[in-house]
């Protein structure tokens, strides 16, 4: 019987039952709302 590697988990996911899963490969999530103007920083320039 061949069986994958055990890996690292890298995050972890909350289901509405609120069972914990650990996973290997972390959700994308896009955090940059493309609707808000790009700031910048006057100390950076």
């Amino acid at each position: 019987m061949e069986t994958e590697p055990i890996v690292e988990a890298q995050s972890l996911v909350v289901d509405v039952h609120g069972n914990i899963e650990l996973v290997a490969q972390a959700a994308q999530l896009n955090l940059h709302s493309p609707w808000l103007p790009p700031t910048s920083c006057p100390v950076s320039q």
